[in-house]
C-alpha cells in the first residue's frame, strides 16, 4: 500500500482475513473483525488508516473504504491506485472504481435525512428510535384470511389507509430504499424480484454490507436506491406487495422499504398492520396527526398525543 504499515496492526489483519475467509464468512469471524474496525476507528494514524481501508472492503463495506481513502489521499492519487488495483487484478469492488468518477449522491442524501430526523442509523422498529413521529394502524376490522388465502377485503382496506397516508405527506417523496438480504440467493437475484414486483427500473445506486443481527449472526445486506424524480413508480403497486409480505406474498418487502422526502420525513410501511411516518419536526406531520388520528395506534395514541399538544 505504500508506505509500510505497524507490524502488529498488519499481521492482525492478515491472520482475521485468514479466518474470515476459512470460515466462509463465519459469525464468529465477522465479530472479530468488527472489533478490529472499530479499534482501528479510533485512531488517526494514516497507516491504520489504510488498514481500516481493507478492513471495510472485506466487510463488504465499500462505501466506507471510499469515503476513507478520500479522506487519507487526493482525488488523483485515489483514481491511480484503484486503476493499478484493477490491473493487477486486486478485487476491491467494481462499483468502488465507478465511485471514483462519479458521487453517490442518493446514498449521502438518505443519509442526511437520518441526521436531520436525530437518528444515527435505521433502527426498528422506526418509531420508536425517532424523536418525532406517528405510528399509524391500517389492518382493519376484517378476517385476514378466507380459504386460507388472504381476504381481498382486508387488503383492500389496508391498502386504502396506506395509500391515504401516502397522498398526504408533506412532499411527494423523492428517494425509495428497499433492503435485501441475500442468503442463498445473488444480489441480481434479490434485484430482479423487487423489480419484477414493484414494477421499477434498474436502481441508480446500491451498496452493500455485512450486518449483524441482534443475536451477534452475520447477515448480508443489500440496499437498493431509486431516485423518484427520475424514474417512473407506482406507490400502490409497491404499498400492495408489502402488505401481501406477510400474507403469502414476498417476506422480503417486510420491513424493508424506506420512502423519504424534503422536510425531512421517512414513510415506513413494515407491513399489513401499519406504518410509521418520522418528521423532522411536529409542524411538519401536524396535518397527518390532524387528519388521521382516529388511525394512529392505540398503543401508541397517549404518546403521539403528548408530542403533539403544543402544536394542536
Amino acid at each position: 500500500m505504500g508506505d509500510v504499515v505497524d507490524d502488529g496492526i498488519s499481521e492482525t489483519y492478515i491472520e482475521l482475513k485468514r479466518q474470515f475467509v476459512a470460515s466462509d464468512s463465519g459469525p464468529d469471524s465477522v465479530r472479530a473483525l468488527y472489533a478490529f474496525k472499530e479499534e482501528l476507528e479510533q485512531t488517526e494514524d494514516k497507516q491504520d488508516k489504510e488498514v481500516l481501508m481493507d478492513v471495510y472492503d472485506l466487510l463488504d463495506f465499500k462505501r466506507g473504504a471510499y469515503d476513507l481513502l478520500c479522506q487519507i489521499e487526493d482525488r488523483y492519487a485515489c483514481v491511480k491506485r484503484f486503476g493499478k488495483r484493477k490491473q493487477e487484478g486486486i478485487p476491491f469492488g467494481e462499483d468502488i472504481f465507478v465511485g471514483l468518477t462519479r458521487n453517490i449522491m442518493l446514498v449521502k442524501k438518505f443519509e442526511s435525512v437520518l441526521c436531520q430526523l436525530g437518528m444515527e442509523r435505521l433502527e426498528h422498529p422506526l418509531f420508536y428510535h425517532a424523536p418525532v413521529g406517528i405510528r399509524f394502524g391500517i389492518g382493519g376490522e376484517e378476517t385476514i384470511y378466507l380459504d386460507g388465502k388472504p381476504n381481498p377485503v382486508y387488503v383492500q382496506g389496508a391498502l386504502d389507509r396506506a395509500a391515504a397516508i401516502y397522498r398526504s405527506l408533506p412532499i411527494p417523496p423523492d428517494i425509495l430504499r428497499i433492503d435485501g438480504y441475500p442468503e442463498e440467493e445473488t444480489d441480481d437475484s434479490v434485484l430482479t424480484t423487487v423489480r419484477k414486483m414493484a414494477g421499477l427500473p434498474v436502481p441508480q445506486e446500491q451498496e452493500a454490507s455485512v450486518e449483524l443481527d441482534e443475536d451477534g449472526d452475520a447477515h448480508r445486506q443489500i440496499r437498493f436506491y431509486w431516485d423518484l424524480k427520475c424514474v417512473s413508480f407506482c406507490p400502490e403497486q409497491l404499498i400492495r406487495e408489502i402488505i401481501l409480505g406477510d400474507m403469502g406474498g414476498w417476506s422480503g418487502f417486510t420491513s424493508s422499504v424506506y420512502l423519504a422526502g424534503p422536510g425531512p420525513f421517512i414513510y415506513h410501511l413494515y407491513d399489513d398492520r401499519g406504518l410509521d411516518v418520522l418528521g423532522g419536526s411536529q409542524e411538519l406531520l401536524l396535518p397527518l396527526y390532524r387528519q388521521f388520528h382516529g388511525w394512529i395506534l392505540e398503543y401508541d395514541l397517549e404518546q403521539i398525543d403528548r408530542l403533539f399538544a403544543s402544536e394542536d
